[in-house]
């Protein structure tokens, strides 16, 4: 009898030792929200602190180190929206907002931005051609995305340029050209808005003379669309055309007109060096 009144008492020591342990870390994990099926909340992590979108373009947020489900909300849904159980985020516009999850008493949040997609294309393949030495973004032909007008290297006083855009999510060249007078020192080229084009000049050494074309976006290319040629060797003489492989002998009033009327107001522009600072702020 005393036997088992010692294994009794024993026993009844064990579960007194034991049972406050185990009814304590059930009430732990209940008080960190995880219901005893999760681990502890300063274990939960969103999946994404920041995300950089293009309009249409989605990502689905999660909170790791949980089954229960946020609630998730935008601040701003002119920018983007996000499913209130799911955690998909849909991009809208350009421009800045946050995602928040809320898990009881607890919150995480994300940064949304949301930019052009040409400009994340731009920026992404300006970042893998270091060696192109300046840029700018224009919208040449005033239609859709603006183009990316690259100068790709000088060689002496000549300019080459390569133009881009952006067609079905990809880098597209549309063309290259030429001009003289340029400088690494301060890059630039020359546009004329009234034609939509880029514009195009230089000078003939030995003959002496000057010459000036235009190229224009049509079709998905870029094209030389007008040509002015003058000489000044034996005597003076003028030409006028569509590119240097067509042209016609002129007058010299015609030559003129034909210059006032498609050359005369171009603008100068100063191209950006092509460095990761000036890309951030280009393409922010």
């Amino acid at each position: 009898m005393r036997e088992k009144l010692k294994k009794m008492a024993i026993y009844l020591l064990l579960l007194a030792f034991f049972i406050p342990g185990i009814i304590g870390r059930r009430i732990d994990a209940q008080a960190a929200g995880d219901s005893g099926n999760d681990t502890l909340a300063a274990a939960i992590r969103i999946s994404k602190t920041a995300a950089t979108l293009s309009p249409k373009q989605t990502v689905t947020l999660r909170l790791n180190g949980t089954t229960r489900k946020p609630v998730w909300t935008s601040s701003n849904t002119k920018v983007a929206t996000v499913g209130r159980t799911t955690g998909k985020v849909t991009a809208k516009k350009a421009g800045t907002t946050v995602i928040t999850a809320k898990l009881g008493a607890k919150t995480y949040r994300c940064k949304v931005t949301v930019r052009a997609r040409y400009k994340i294309l731009y920026k992404s393949f300006l970042g893998r051609h270091p060696e192109y030495d300046s840029y700018y973004v224009l919208n040449v032909d005033k239609s859709g995305v603006p183009e990316l007008v690259v100068l790709t290297g000088v060689g002496g006083v000549i300019g080459n340029y390569n133009v881009y855009t952006v067609a079905n999510n990809k880098i597209k060249l549309l063309g290259s050209y030429q001009s003289m007078g340029v400088s690494t020192a301060n890059p630039s080229f020359m546009y004329v808005a009234g034609q939509k084009s880029l514009y195009a000049s230089g000078w003939v050494n030995r003959v002496g003379g000057a010459w000036g074309k235009l190229f224009t976006i049509s079709r998905g290319k870029l094209k030389e669309t007008r040509y002015a040629y003058e000489a000044h060797s034996w005597k003076d003489e003028y030409y006028t055309g569509t590119s240097y492989k067509n042209y016609k002998k002129v007058s010299k009033s015609a030559f003129i007109s034909f210059c006032n009327r498609y050359f005369k107001n171009h603008k100068t522009y100063s191209l950006v060096k092509n460095t990761k600072y000036n890309r951030d702020k280009t393409f922010r």
